[in-house]
């Protein structure tokens, strides 16, 4: 049988603990940190290779825990941004997202290219220098602990890796497919199968060049993109969010639409779960807006390590509102987690001025909680808020 092969990209769980690893939203998995607080071990078997962030040692119980705004000077206001939680240095990376270039009308909007971290209180801006990546919106982010970089992946340009001093190209190639030019895709390290995992987004593949919503998955193997292979496998989408949870060692998916729609069917609230064997759809049951969420797109889904749960929050749903005591509100101020097998509706964690769309998330080396910054407010404006959900 004959291999055919491309280049795709640029050129030159043990036992749970409160100290779980990172959030992912559009990636960003991490691994298992200690119960009291200390650093998580890498793997033994050449696939592990660093440690998740340490545990807070002694964590809050989940009544206290909230949304809070945090006063801090960043990054500009943007959507379609990304950001991964780097557990070795313990830092939030964002890169580029998309701006409004004639506020308030937001008709012309232009690509970002900046580079900022963030250290759980603190916004710094890296400055450029050297191998820099180009302008892009739309991108997905992940640490790979195997390369020690935070990569990233689509948006309008190749892959690249940051270690924390400089980019890096990164050369995938394609074995009998790729996620060719991926905007609004997911991405994240899923630590039991030891690779980077693409998933869905718009774009093209190695056979295919025709831009559309796929229906696809790949894991990066030794630089070489490989199907994954599934008797199940999710719908394609757009939007759709991967969180790593450590204590079943699975990737969770939820969320996403079919080219932006504006109906029931083109928001899916469906549960996917990926482990070893690969793709299986979990049964959530219940009714939505009663015992499950409405499907949403570009929304929050990241793993809580407080919580030992994913957290749903924000992001476009259909429909457009539902009951929140007292009154009717967007569906996507209503915040869900997921603990693995049913869904759980958290009103008192609802919080207005919390709510964005399109906005990134990742754990916070601070709290240990999530950190979200930027996205779309009420009025549809893109904002430079960072959002902390983490003890009171």
């Amino acid at each position: 049988m004959s291999i055919l092969l491309a280049a795709c990209g640029s050129s030159p769980a043990d036992t749970p603990s409160e100290g779980s690893g990172g959030a992912a939203s559009a990636g960003g998995a991490g691994g298992s940190g200690g119960s009291d607080g200390s650093d998580g071990a890498g793997g033994t078997d050449g696939t592990g290779g660093a440690g998740g962030a340490g545990g807070s040692g002694d964590a809050p119980p989940a009544e206290n825990l909230t949304w809070k705004k945090i006063d801090a000077a960043g990054p500009s206001a943007r959507t379609a941004t990304a950001v991964a939680y780097d557990e070795q240095r313990k830092v939030v990376v964002l890169f580029g997202g998309l701006e409004c270039a004639d506020f308030p009308d937001c008709t012309m909007e232009n690509d970002l290219e900046d580079l900022w971290e963030w250290d759980g209180s603190t916004w710094t801006q890296v400055a450029r220098d050297g191998v820099w990546p180009g302008p892009r919106s739309r991108h997905a982010m992940a640490y790979d602990p195997l390369r020690g970089q935070v990569v990233l992946s689509g948006g309008g340009g190749g892959m690249m890796g940051w270690n924390g001093s400089t980019w890096e190209e990164i050369t995938a190639f394609c074995n009998f497919g790729c996620p060719l030019d991926r905007k609004d895709h997911a991405l994240a390290f899923h630590r039991g199968r030891g690779h980077l995992v693409a998933f869905s987004g718009v774009g093209s593949a190695l056979n295919d060049i025709s831009v559309s919503v796929r229906a696809d998955s790949y894991e990066l193997i030794d630089d070489f993109w490989h199907p994954i292979d599934s008797a199940d496998h999710p719908d394609g989408r757009v939007g759709s969010q991967l969180a790593y949870d450590p204590v079943r060692d699975v990737l969770w998916l939820f969320g996403g639409s079919s080219e932006y729609s504006a109906s029931f069917d083109g928001y899916p609230n469906d549960v996917w779960m990926l482990d070893d064997s690969g793709w299986h759809q979990a049964d959530a049951g219940g009714t939505p807006g009663d015992t499950l969420p409405w499907g949403r797109r570009q929304a929050i889904f990241a793993w809580h390590p407080v919580l030992q749960q994913a957290v749903l929050f924000g992001g476009f749903s259909y429909p457009a509102t539902q009951m929140v005591e007292p009154l009717y509100v967007p569906e996507a101020l209503s915040v869900w987690t997921w603990d693995g097998d049913a869904w759980h509706n958290r009103p008192d964690w609802f919080l207005k001025d919390a709510f964005r769309s399109d906005q990134a998330a990742a754990q916070d080396p601070g709290t240990n909680g999530i950190v979200q910054f930027g996205g779309e407010n009420f009025v549809e404006r893109p904002t430079a808020d960072t959002h902390v959900f983490g003890p009171l």
